[in-house]
Parts: structure tokens; C-alpha cells; sequence
């Protein structure tokens, strides 16, 4: 039988359910004849592997979906997918499943198999991503039939708290108003904001734009007004209540309990481009406040004169109509555009008001908003400013979740009304980018002024509409923020520190002569006219504490001092939450904060000569969107496995990293390993050419003799061999035998670790009262330098099923001076920088070493081993294969490394 409009995947679903049901009927009946079943292969894929953490992680669940609507990470839903179905299904097949559910003939087989196999915490957090990202209307269906599905499982008090509002949200888009009512009703929200805000959902399934049905456009405007009432707002109405919209939104305008007279005068400022008809309703709004002593000021951002095909604009005419309407509109033109903040301080720098506060000019503002606000201010002298609530909506007046998590009311900070006197001499102007400044002026108010600036009322006092042109309306969202808007918020927050310090003013001056931090390129009021050019742009995850992070700290620093141009992209990980919400480290943050290097976001205009993807783990999502970043070469550095060769670890895989690289900025990658046992195991998941013939080290600065280690040998005491690294059962030797073999307990060396040795304590192999020869640091118990100028010997012997990818422990104890003793298969990573030896000859191999002139000269190779594979100046090399060159790089390898010392 063809079914039209049905895929494969829904077939196969099908197939697997009708078993299910046919199976369930037979039990029924007392049937005892076997039924076919599907074998289920275990799925050791590397989704599988996250969606398992995802499940069995403590937090981890919670943490992945608010990381997967942040970031709009569309590679998410498949680990989702997995996690709700105990790894059966990806997306795509649970997707064919869900689209069984809609269908009356196969909803019920569906539902058995949704019902058995799936876990709700998991279908759920699904469902949110899907509501929240929204790339296309099918998430949304697919959204809705998951709650559909909870919904008649469990029934109607099963989904509360935003899952109520989602579903409600849902249920009216998809035309079924009843339900949606009975959704909100069926449960009370448990908090305050949240039973307001379901009232503004209930008006959408009443509306009858939405509906198409008249009959109940009384009652919607009516319950409105209850809602709006709740705070003591006069009614508001729409000239065609037959056919509502927002540019039909009017009020009568109540008498102010001040007198015109005895009001003071609040400067309302308006920054605008391109004037439409939204602007003529939010012109029209502020004449008709019932706060009568005001001015507008109506500042143009150089609207074009004419279009692109030369056509003249009305642009001007249209504001001019309104100055030469009402004199309290002044209207400014600027001649070129600068965004809207600077436009702002244009208008900051003409208001005559006592108070002060900013109108957007597609807003529709409440007739009482201004006195409401001006009247606090004159009733309570303590307070400095204060701000409104305002909710979004469409042409059709429907009202938007569109603040996180389901708020549809919330706080608008471009209506923040201050005293214009004290606040411009105590914080001066906001700062002149395109985007994100009211934040930071809010935020720098509350700082300053040692308050929390909440709305005055709880109703909305504007009505914002949202479409296309709005700033917002592509790169804020219900939990997403665009990466440009973040690394705002993380550069002036950084300046607040500096000011709650006593480091730095307040006051930002309207052209200040340097920028007090950094902003993304394309927030400054001058648009650059040309894509960046970089050197080399680096792709990471940007938190971890160690490892990855100190690696590409030295990278950089590198690149800096050699005078290359440096981007970062962070791209935050969805595998170990700890680096993800760490973001970035401090030492990495401090360089893009201090404007040494840009951070670039995904969708950036750039150019670079090489894009360096620095942990393949970041990549593994899917991100869903293209860069506009113009890369000459890419390439992947594998700084570790993909996979562990026991257990069922799985990083990453090289196929979707690859593809997710290519589908993100348009060309495939070239990899590199980052040792040469690494490689080995890399090149069997790779085609021909894809895996590059040079490794990528990880690097160091050669020390100045004087800060090395001088040990000699001496016949009078014994050696001191020690290790540093993570206490993990991966990082000891595999059995006792191999343990006490490299780190004995007779006496006949002495051990000194850093980093814990409760591993092999648990483990049996060493007593709890350490051995009189042995010394244990704690993590950071002493300085990893200092540590190693005590050492003899660096003995590194790990777990038989660790592939460890490079070693820069071992690399930093060479620089040391120290003499290292590794297991064989380091010897193609470290060549004749160490010594090796299978772990029953490691103390032979130390005695044979115990020489004055044998230790010297192997601690002289260790040295050179640093300078020539792993140093600064090897590393610039290694660029310039990679097509990395600059007119100001340096060359002599002598002075970039005394600048690094330094």
C-alpha cells in the first residue's frame, strides 16, 4: 500500500510498533506463539556514548539543553534523540516515529512504542530545544507531538512550568484554541510571572485574528484590559476591533494626577531609521501620554535619501510631518549612520528635561508609561531611575514568548527614565555601539548605584512589534543570544569589575579616545568596509582549566610574538560540562579582553590564512549555521583519541567532525595528529591525503640555563624520580607489578609525585602511611617548576589502554633539565629526547644513567629535543608550512623566544 507523503524511516517505525501491538493483542488472548523481534545492536556510536552521559551524569541533562538553545546547536537534537530512546533512534528516525503519531490509523502503535522505549525527562528536554530553536515549522510540529504524546499518557497536570506554556504556545499555533485554554487552566502556574504571562497566552487562542473567529473579540479585549487593570492601567482599544492589529492600538488618555503645570519636562529620545508606519504609531503614542510635558526627540541615522534603484524615499518628509504636527517633536537628521547609541547621545547631549528616558520607534507606548515612571521619581528623591515591563507582539497582535525561559512579559531596558543632571555626571553617555549598550548602562547604573533596577508595575507599559527589521529578532531568542552579544556582556562586565575595584571611572565619556574594553568588530559605530585579515584564527573550546587550554595559551602567545594577527572562536563543548560553563580560562580571556586578540563568532565576517580547529570534540555538533568566515586553509589538530581502546569512551568521530567543519565554512579539512603514535591510530578512519604527514607538537620556551635543573649524580644519595599529572586509573601503570616496577617502595630510589597518588592507595599497591621514601603533592600543591627542578628523573608510566596523545608533561620536565624514562612506544614522539624502557628495566635503566657524564649528555638531548621539535621558533616554522607567513614575523628564533620569557 503506498502511503503519500510518508518516509522510509516511518515505515520501518511502523514496522517495528505493528510487532509491538501485534505481540500485546496475542498476550491479551493467552497466545503463546512466539512473535519476531528486532534484534537490538548495541549502538556504540559517538552519539550514543554523549546521549549516555547525558542520561547517567548527575546535572548533565539540564546543562546539555540550555547548552543546545543557547547556541542554537542544531547536532544537539540527535544526542537528545538517543538519550530519550535509550540510544535507538537519531533525530531523523525518532522523527519518523513522531510522524507516525499523527497519523489516527498508526497514533496508537506509535504511542506503545513511544510509551515502552522512551524517557520522559529526556523526550522532554527535547521537546524544548525544538520549541526554542525552531529552524524550521516542522521542529515545531515534531515539539508539539511529543507534549501531544506526554499529554495522553499522562495526562493533563503532566506537563507544568514552561512545558505548560510551550504546549499551550503550540496547540494555538497549530489552530487548537480549546485545548490551549484548557492547557493553561488545567494546572496552576506556581509562580506569580508565570500565571501573568499565561493570561497573555490565553488572549492569543481568543484572538480573532488568530482564530477567524469574531464572535470572541469583545471577550479578548476585554481580558485584556483585566490583565492591564491588575496594575491600575486605563484601558486600551483597537479602531477596528473586527480586525485588530498593532496599527490599530489607541487609548484615551486619562487626566495626570499633576497638573501641566507643575510637571517637570521628560526628554523621551527616539533614535530611528528608516521611519515606517510602526514609527508614526510610536510618535503618535508619546504625543498622547498623559504626561503632556515632554519632548521628543526624534534623531534620523542618515535614512537613504533613495533607494537602491535610485528611487526617492519619504523618509524625512515623514518625520517631518510630526515636527511640523506637535512642537514638542524635535527632529535632528544625521549625515552619516552610527548606530543607535550614538544616536542616543546626540539626543542626551540636546535634552532639556529633568528626566530622561529612550522610546524605540516600533514601539506603542501605554498613555499613563511616562507619568507612571516621571511620578516616582518626583515622589521619591532616593530613586535614580527606573524602568518598565513591555511584551512583543506581531502585526496581528498575538503575544510572543519571546524571553527566557516563558516569559512573555519582561523588563524593557531601553525604558529606563533617570534624573538627566546626576546620572550624566556620575556615569556619563552609553556606549556608542549598534547593539547591547542598554545592558550595559543598566548594569553600570545598578553597580554604581548599588540597586536593583525591577520594573515599576507588573503590566506592560509598551507594546513592541516584531518582525524582520528588528535589532533582535535574529540574534536574541527564548534562551538563545547570538556570540557577538555574549562576548559584549563578558568584555563590559570585565570593565565593572574594574570600576568595583577603584581600577577604573565610571564615566563614559561620549568619545571617549579609547575604547575602556572591547566590542565584536561589527557593534562599532564604523562598519568596517572590508573582512578582518587574520594570520590564523583558532577554533576551540576555550574552558578547560589544563591540557587543551594551556596548549593553546603557548600557540597563541606565540603567534602574538611573532607577529601574526590572532582570532579566536570559542565554541562551547557538549561533552564535558565543567570547560563549557567555565567558557574560557582566565589567561586566554585576558588576551581577548585586553584586545591582543579578536573573538570572533562563527557567523563573522573575516579572513584568515589558516583556521586551526584546536580539539575535534567541539566539532562534533552540528552547528547549524555557515560562517562567513574566509579561510585559506583548514586544519584539524587531533589532540587526543576519538576513542578509548577500552571501555566505550567516544569523543568524537573523524567522519562528522570533517563534515560538520566542511558544512560550516565550506571546505573540508586537512588533520593532523598530535604525535606520531597518535597518527597511527588515525590513519585507518581517514581517506588518502586527508591525514597530514607532519605531526602537531605541543610547545614550550627553552629555558635560560640558569632556570634549569643542575643535578648531578652522586654516589652518595639516591636518585629522585617523580611524575605530575592527573590522579585517573588511566595515568598509573596497568598491574602492581609494572607500578612497583617504576615507582618502588624499597627504598631504592626516592619517588616524589604531583597530583595525588589515591589510585594506586585504592588500588592496594601502596600503603596509606606513604614509604619513608616516597612524597605526595596534592594538585597544585607546589609549582609545577619548582617541582621539577627537585627531580632526578621524570618516570611516565600509564595504563596499557591510554593512547596518550603527546605528553607536554613529559616535554615540560625535558626543558627542566630533568632526564626522562618513558615506555617504548614514545620513542617516534620524542625521539632521542628521552630514554625508554619496558617498566621491568626502569631501574636498571636509571642506575646505567646515574653517571655524571651518561646524565649530562642525555639531559643536553632532552634540551635540544625542546628547541628543535618544540619551541616558539619550531612552531613558526611549522606555520609557515601551513601557509602562515607575515611581513612582521620574526625570524631568529633567539628573540622570540627571550620575548616569551619575558
Amino acid at each position: 500500500m503506498a502511503i503519500y507523503g510518508f518516509n522510509n524511516v516511518s515505515r520501518r517505525v511502523i514496522t517495528q510498533t505493528t510487532t509491538i501491538s501485534r505481540q500485546l493483542r496475542r498476550d491479551r488472548k493467552g497466545d503463546s506463539r512466539p512473535t519476531p523481534t528486532t534484534v537490538v545492536v548495541p549502538n556504540n556510536s559517538t552519539t550514543a556514548y554523549w546521549a549516555k552521559q547525558v542520561r547517567s551524569v548527575k546535572g548533565h541533562l539540564p546543562w546539555f539543553t540550555s547548552l543546545a538553545v543557547r547556541n542554537r546547536l542544531i547536532g544537539a537534537r540527535d544526542v537528545l534523540a538517543h538519550a530519550a530512546t535509550n540510544g535507538r533512534y537519531d533525530f531523523t528516525q525518532l522523527g519518523g516515529l513522531l510522524e507516525s503519531s499523527r497519523i489516527p490509523m498508526y497514533r496508537d502503535n506509535a504511542d506503545q512504542l513511544l510509551e515502552a522505549h522512551t524517557w520522559k525527562p529526556g523526550l522532554i528536554s527535547l521537546a524544548r530545544v525544538l520549541y526554542s530553536q525552531r529552524a524550521k515549522d516542522m521542529d515545531l510540529l515534531d515539539a508539539l507531538s511529543i507534549y501531544d504524546s506526554l499529554h495522553r499518557w499522562h495526562g493533563s497536570g503532566s506537563l507544568t512550568g514552561v512545558d505548560q506554556s510551550y504546549y499551550a504556545d503550540l496547540l494555538t499555533w497549530k489552530g487548537r484554541f480549546a485545548e490551549a485554554l484548557e492547557i493553561l487552566e488545567s494546572t496552576p502556574a506556581q509562580t506569580t510571572d508565570r500565571r501573568y504571562a499565561h493570561g497573555f497566552l490565553g488572549l492569543n487562542a481568543i484572538n480573532p485574528n488568530t482564530t477567524g473567529d469574531s464572535r470572541r473579540r469583545h471577550e479578548w479585549l476585554e481580558s485584556m484590559n483585566l490583565l492591564l487593570g491588575q496594575s491600575g492601567l486605563t484601558p486600551i482599544g483597537v479602531r477596528n476591533l473586527e480586525a485588530p492589529s498593532f496599527f490599530e492600538l489607541q487609548a484615551e488618555t486619562p487626566e495626570a494626577a499633576i497638573p501641566l503645570e507643575e510637571q517637570p519636562l521628560v526628554s523621551v529620545i527616539m533614535p530611528i531609521y528608516e521611519p515606517d508606519a510602526s514609527t508614526d504609531l510610536a510618535i503618535q503614542s508619546l504625543l498622547n501620554q498623559s504626561w503632556q510635558n515632554l519632548e521628543v526627540l526624534v534623531i534620523d541615522d542618515a535614512s537613504p535619501r533613495s533607494d537602491e534603484q535610485g528611487v526617492p524615499t519619504d523618509y524625512r518628509e515623514r518625520l517631518q510631518r510630526w515636527a511640523d504636527t506637535d512642537k514638542r517633536v524635535r527632529l535632528v537628521f544625521c549625515e552619516e549612520n552610527r548606530g543607535a547609541y550614538a544616536v542616543r547621545n546626540d539626543g542626551y547631549d540636546l535634552a532639556a528635561g529633568r528626566f530622561v528616558t529612550v522610546a524605540d520607534k516600533d514601539d506603542w507606548h501605554h498613555p499613563q508609561k511616562i507619568e507612571l515612571q516621571a511620578t516616582e521619581l518626583i515622589n521619591d528623591p532616593s530613586v535614580k531611575a527606573n524602568l518598565g515591563n513591555w511584551v512583543r507582539v506581531s502585526e496581528d497582535l498575538e503575544f510572543l514568548l519571546r524571553w527566557g525561559p516563558d516569559r512573555v512579559v519582561h523588563p524593557s531596558f531601553a525604558s529606563l527614565m533617570f534624573r538627566r543632571d546626576e546620572i550624566r555626571e556620575t556615569l556619563g553617555y552609553w556606549d556608542t555601539v549598534r547593539k547591547s549598550g542598554d545592558g550595559e548602562f543598566k548594569f553600570r547604573f545598578q553597580l554604581v548605584y548599588g540597586v536593583d533596577l525591577q520594573p515599576t508595575i507588573k503590566a506592560p507599559l509598551a507594546f513592541s512589534l516584531m518582525g524582520s527589521g528588528n535589532l533582535t529578532s535574529s540574534d536574541l531568542g527564548l534562551g538563545f543570544r547570538h556570540d557577538d552579544r555574549h562576548a559584549y556582556q563578558r568584555a563590559y562586565r570585565d570593565w565593572h569589575r574594574q570600576i568595583q575595584r577603584g581600577e577604573s571611572s565610571a564615566y563614559m565619556p561620549k568619545h571617549p579616545a579609547e575604547r575602556p574594553f572591547v566590542a565584536p568588530p561589527n557593534f562599532l559605530p564604523q562598519r568596517p568596509t572590508e573582512p578582518r585579515a587574520y594570520d590564523i584564527v583558532y577554533l576551540s573550546e576555550f574552558g578547560f582549566e589544563a591540557g587543551n587550554s594551556s596548549v593553546l595559551l603557548q600557540e597563541i602567545t606565540t603567534c602574538l610574538e611573532a607577529g601574526l594577527r590572532v582570532g579566536v572562536i570559542p565554541v562551547e563543548n557538549g561533552l564535558i560540562a565543567s570547560a563549557s560553563k567555565r567558557h574560557f580560562v582566565p589567561a586566554l580571556e585576558r588576551l581577548v579582553l585586553d584586545g591582543h586578540v579578536d573573538r570572533l563568532s562563527v557567523e563573522g565576517v573575516a579572513h584568515t590564512k589558516l583556521l586551526l580547529v584546536r580539539w575535534p570534540a567541539c566539532m562534533q555538533l552540528e552547528l547549524g549555521k555557515r560562517s562567513r568566515l574566509i579561510a585559506d586553509r583548514i586544519l584539524v589538530v587531533a589532540n587526543h583519541m576519538p576513542y578509548e581502546l577500552a571501555g566505550d569512551r567516544r569523543s568524537y568521530d573523524v567522519r562528522t567532525v570533517s563534515e560538520n567543519v566542511s558544512s560550516a565554512f565550506g571546505q573540508e579539512p586537512v588533520w593532523a595528529a598530535e604525535s606520531e603514535r597518535l597518527r597511527e591510530y588515525l590513519e585507518d578512519l581517514m581517506p588518502s591525503g586527508a591525514l597530514s604527514d607532519s605531526t602537531w607538537k605541543g610547545i614550550t620556551v627553552p629555558l635560560d640555563e640558569g632556570a634549569r635543573n643542575h643535578h648531578a649524580p652522586d654516589p652518595d644519595r639516591v636518585p629522585v624520580v617523580g611524575r605530575h599529572g592527573r590522579d585517573h586509573p588511566g595515568k598509573w601503570p596497568s598491574t602492581k607489578k609494572d607500578f612497583l616496577s617504576a615507582y618502588p617502595t624499597d627504598g631504592s630510589v626516592d619517588v616524589a609525585i604531583l597530583g595525588g597518588a589515591s589510585t594506586p592507595i585504592r588500588a592496594g599497591w601502596l600503603p596509606e602511611e606513604l614509604p619513608n621514601s616516597w612524597t605526595v603533592y596534592p594538585f597544585n600543591g607546589v609549582s609545577v617548576a619548582e617541582y621539577l627542578r627537585s627531580l632526578d628523573f621524570f618516570v611516565y608510566y600509564h595504563h596499557d589502554d591510554l593512547v596518550e596523545a603527546f605528553g607536554m608533561a613529559i616535554l615540560e620536565a625535558m626543558n627542566h633539565g630533568v632526564v626522562c624514562v618513558l615506555p617504548p612506544h614514545f620513542a617516534p614522539v620524542f625521539g632521542d629526547g628521552a630514554v625508554y624502557a619496558r617498566p621491568g628495566q626502569v631501574q636498571a635503566t636509571i642506575r646505567r644513567l646515574w653517571d655524571e657524564e651518561a646524565y649530562a649528555a642525555q639531559r643536553q638531548r632532552g634540551y635540544e629535543f625542546v628547541r628543535r621539535e618544540c619551541s616558539p621558533a619550531a612552531y613558526v616554522a611549522r606555520l609557515r608550512d601551513h601557509g602562515v607567513t607575515a611581513d612582521s614575523i620574526i625570524d631568529a628564533p633567539q628573540e622570540l623566544e627571550a620575548r616569551q620569557r619575558v
